[in-house]
């Protein structure tokens, strides 16, 4: 009809409601589950490293790189200083008396606002408001395969592990957002932008170094070789300032310290074929929690087998195999659960199709496939076997490549699979942030312990004495002795303070020997988790004699 005005097309809704509430409606969501959770520890040690971070440059004026809190250390004699930091081997360096991290402060430095706004809660601000913008561009993505919106954002906000990136204090989820930006550019040919994007990333995730082979290989012809070239060549220079700036080093602390204390791990002397076999099955393989030889890389090569049965032409047998791995994912992911949600499981679950179950639904073409196998191998080839003993849900070095491997989704293949995908999703989700509820629960525990039973602590193993980084911003001394005389050395310059013993249950009775050696009266008053090895510690207090 004439005079009437044509409507003008709505936008995309999700139930009747705009991308932008359901955006909102996820960043509430996420910050209520950071406030949820205590603020006082931390799922891995790496992120209590870097809160010392934040809480020097909130003290010191910004000063970079920042001086790590070292309380105690007045006590200590200059000898033993380097031998009891709390920052323990290539953690921590030692320069003219003044403690620093390894880590790159970009992150602590992000995060600032957050923690003078909301205090410790706040460091997860960065964190949850990219993972929030990383699922809407996932969802995007993966709409583009084909998928309707309510689809493509379960897909990204289930299937992925966005969201147990979005709840630590790691640095994963605003690399990655950057780093799918920086492909989206390069694909419309705006390589500048792309690798000005790439440089950031870098900066906040040294593995977002292999964004640089796959802009290289998605970029359209450039017509100005000269510019690309310069601008490329500026981005260096850019990068190397940044670490100088942020760092003191060219090329970053972290880079020179990864990788150097392979002992510690338990991986001195392996040989270079050894290690990188171990980094290759523990990385694309091992998925059996408590299981780390005999059938897991058997079980890990099975998983594979029925993905990749989906690429028979017949395509009923394809569906069922796949159906069958997402039923024997769905069965270790209740396991998990039903061991009490260790977090010493996901040293070892690290197989991408758990972790991931938005691959069920791809099949990727032989270019896409061809690609992520080449990244797989520079992983492979990069990684030490210290980098995949870690503590985190998937491998984390390897997001980037499953990210990229998870858009070769088909959905005129894949929409029978969809309703198994969304549970499995939805299940590794649940499990997840189980995994991270209950460390952080524990965790904290254990801390509140220390603090309510001395004025010191002191850990008998490496991994501890970052976890116990807001005692150490308190003021507390937190000092790691992993050798008998240490452990004596320290007991000894901290007996005014009251110290804690914090060990490994095996190695109890040696403790409780060295307190009295030191001259006072040890008393066990908490133990740990025994189901979990990463929190199976016996707490003991010490007193004078009278």
């Amino acid at each position: 009809m004439e005079g009437i005005a044509r409507r003008r097309p709505r936008p995309q809704t999700f139930s009747g409601l705009r991308k932008e509430h359901l955006l909102a409606g996820l960043i509430v969501l996420l910050l209520l589950a950071v406030f949820l959770l205590p603020g006082r520890s931390f799922w891995a040690m790496d992120e209590g490293n870097r809160y010392l971070q934040v809480v020097s440059l909130s003290r010191s004026g910004l000063q970079l790189p920042p001086p790590i809190p070292y309380p105690g250390s007045e006590l200590l004699p200059p000898s033993l200083l380097q031998t009891l930091k709390p920052l323990p081997y290539h953690y921590g360096t030692l320069e003219n008396g003044r403690l620093y991290s390894q880590y790159n402060p970009l992150m602590a430095l992000l995060s600032l606002p957050g923690y003078f706004l909301l205090g410790r809660s706040g460091i997860y601000l960065i964190p949850l408001l990219a993972g929030a913008l990383l699922v809407m561009h996932l969802s995007r993505r993966y709409r583009r395969r084909g998928w309707r919106t309510k689809t493509s954002f379960a897909l990204a906000l289930l299937a992925t592990p966005i969201v147990f990136y979005s709840l630590t204090f790691w640095s994963h989820t605003l690399a990655l957002l950057l780093g799918l930006i920086a492909l989206d550019q390069a694909r419309r040919g705006s390589i500048r932008a792309a690798i000005v994007l790439t440089v950031l990333s870098v900066l906040l995730r040294e593995e977002m170094l292999l964004l640089i082979p796959l802009i290289i290989l998605i970029r359209p012809r450039v017509a100005s070789p000269i510019s690309t070239t310069a601008t490329a060549l500026g981005a260096v220079a850019f990068f190397l300032l940044a670490q100088r700036v942020l760092t003191g080093t060219w090329l970053g602390t972290h880079l020179a310290a990864s990788g150097t204390e392979q002992a510690i791990y338990g991986h001195a002397g392996l040989s270079l074929l050894s290690s990188k076999l171990y980094v290759a099955a523990r990385t694309f393989f091992s998925m059996l929690p408590g299981v780390q030889g005999g059938w897991a890389l058997p079980a890990g090569l099975g998983l594979w087998g029925l993905w990749g049965l989906g690429f028979l032409p017949d395509r009923r047998i394809g569906r069922v195999a796949r159906m069958v791995g997402m039923g024997a994912c769905a069965a270790i992911l209740v396991w998990m659960l039903a061991r009490g949600a260790r977090a010493s499981d996901t040293l070892v679950v690290k197989h991408p199709l758990l972790v991931f179950p938005v691959l069920w639904l791809c099949y990727p073409d032989t270019r896409r496939g061809l690609t992520f196998l080449g990244l797989c191998l520079l992983v492979v080839l990069a990684l030490s076997p210290m980098h995949v003993d870690d503590l985190a849900w998937g491998l984390r070095h390897t997001l980037l490549p499953v990210f990229f491997l998870s858009l070769g989704m088909r959905k005129d293949l894949s929409r029978p699979l969809l309703p198994p995908v969304l549970v499995l999703g939805g299940l590794a989700l649940l499990t997840s942030i189980s995994l991270l509820t209950a460390k952080r629960v524990r965790s904290a525990e254990l801390l509140d312990l220390c603090r309510s039973t001395g004025s010191s602590v002191i850990t008998t193993s490496w991994e501890q004495p970052q976890d116990f980084a807001t005692l150490i911003e308190d003021g507390v001394p937190v000092l790691m002795a992993d050798r008998g005389g240490d452990l004596l050395e320290a007991l000894r310059a901290l007996s005014e303070k009251y110290p804690v013993v914090v060990c490994r249950s095996e190695s109890a009775d040696l403790a409780i020997r060295a307190v009295e050696l030191s001259g006072m009266r040890p008393t066990v008053v908490g133990r740990g988790y025994p189901d979990d090895p990463l929190l199976d510690v016996v707490v003991v207090t010490t007193a004078r004699h009278r």
